[in-house]
């Protein structure tokens, strides 16, 4: 387990939860004090070239150090995007050289943690380009590969020569790829509260067809999954944002119900009695402008929440695309005790459409406090998320309760417990 000074900690759920051992990052021999972490490329340096005409000529697209010939450290590129939808991505990564950049060649994009089941096989190449960052931009208009497929878990492009769109070491290219290839993104967060610079890693590998040689990128395009809710703190009021899609214009009095039960009873957000209008907003996006309504009404019923749509100049506020629900911190939306994945779910006000489910990460803590002392001294231990049943806590080196280590056990009460 861990270790503070005078102290060996170890704790463990009864059978009926199973024996699990627990602080193991928590306690640490005189616990690091927590610093301020930031996003990846915040803060990092440019790439240091040796003349100003060659900082001029390169593009680093994320201003992560590097070295000017060759690029042989690697860029990241850090995308965020909502979970499980189908949206736009748009990759960046260094070609080795000019010899994979011919016609025939390909470019394979791992998506591992994707949903590729749904893939729109005969629009692909249509909504998938390849375009550089040569400036002036070139002549010729931005190149769709010759062939699109999924092998596994790769997106396979097959490329025009695109010698001609690179001009030299430290050209990027862009892949993007549009929404409505049914690439859906990762459903759940990865990393999120416990290490927020931590994403899905998407491999790309660079394949020369004519010489059959494979060399993978060593650029990072990092997929960050955003968590609808601000806090993954069991209990925590938080604030939400649902992100979610119309598939029909939306009218006045139009009724959109916001489902927090999660997958049974008891495992849900807690609702308070009732929500205050200005508190709940549904934007959209209304010819090119931002634009943000709140709800003529709002019903609760149980763990739901049903908003009744405003009138908006006698007009449906969107046009079949994205709009997102935002409950502020202060309309009293609590997170489930209980620590997991929960499934909000947005209805689907057009007939026949399914409702839209948005998953959100509620994360197990535990806290000790003082952090550190002499043996024989008084510590606090808390914990947040757990399972109904007993936590016990005990002195050992191993996860096995031995005779006379046990230290003291108590019930969770709404996922929670508190010893000392």
């Amino acid at each position: 387990m861990g270790s503070v000074p005078g102290y060996t900690l170890h704790m463990a759920r009864l059978p009926t939860i199973g024996i699990a051992p627990l602080l193991a990052a928590v306690l640490i021999a005189g616990l690091c004090v927590a610093g301020v972490l930031m996003p990846l490329g915040v803060g990092a340096d440019r790439c240091d070239l040796e003349t100003a005409e060659a900082e001029e000529e390169h593009d680093d697209f994320h201003g992560v150090s590097c070295t000017e010939s060759g690029h042989d450290d690697p860029h990241q590129e850090v995308i965020e995007v909502d979970a499980g939808r189908d949206r736009e991505l748009v990759f960046k990564v260094f070609p080795p050289d000019d010899s994979y950049l011919n016609d025939g060649d390909q470019i394979e994009i791992t998506l591992t943690e994707f949903d590729l089941s749904d893939f729109q096989d005969d629009r692909a190449s249509e909504l998938i380009t390849i375009t550089d960052n040569v400036d002036p931009p070139n002549e010729d208009p931005d190149p769709t590969p010759t062939n699109v497929e999924i092998s596994d878990s790769n997106l396979v492009l097959t490329i025009p020569d695109l010698t001609q769109h690179t001009d030299g070491p430290g050209e990027h290219l862009s892949i993007i790829i549009k929404k409505g290839t049914g690439i859906l993104t990762p459903e759940t967060p990865a990393g999120f509260d416990d290490d927020p610079s931590e994403g899905y890693k998407v491999p790309i590998t660079f394949v020369d067809a004519g010489m059959d040689r494979r060399l993978p990128a060593k650029d990072e395009n990092i997929v960050v999954v955003k968590n609808p809710v601000s806090s993954t703190v069991p209990g925590a009021a938080v604030r939400v944002e649902l992100a979610t899609f119309a598939e029909a214009p939306i009218h006045s009095t139009d009724e959109i119900t916001v489902d927090f039960s999660g997958p049974s009873a008891g495992t849900g957000f807690i609702l308070p009695r009732s929500m205050v209008k200005s508190r709940i907003q549904i934007r959209y996006k209304s010819n090119g402008l931002d634009k943000s309504v709140n709800p003529s009404e709002v019903l609760l019923q149980g763990e739901k929440v049903v908003l009744t749509v405003p009138t908006v100049d006698d007009l449906p506020i969107t046009v079949t695309g994205d709009y997102t629900i935002s409950f502020s911190q202060t309309a009293g939306i609590k997170n489930p005790f209980s620590a997991g994945n929960r499934v909000i779910t947005v209805s689907s006000f057009v007939p026949g459409d399914e409702d839209d489910e948005i998953i959100a990460v509620i994360r197990r803590t535990t806290t000790i406090s003082p952090q550190e002392g002499p043996r024989g001294s008084e510590f606090t231990l808390e914990g947040k998320g757990y399972a109904q049943g007993t936590v016990t806590v005990f002195d050992g080196d191993d996860d096995r309760i031995g005779p006379g280590e046990t230290l003291a056990s108590v019930e969770t009460v709404r996922g929670a417990f508190k010893v000392k």
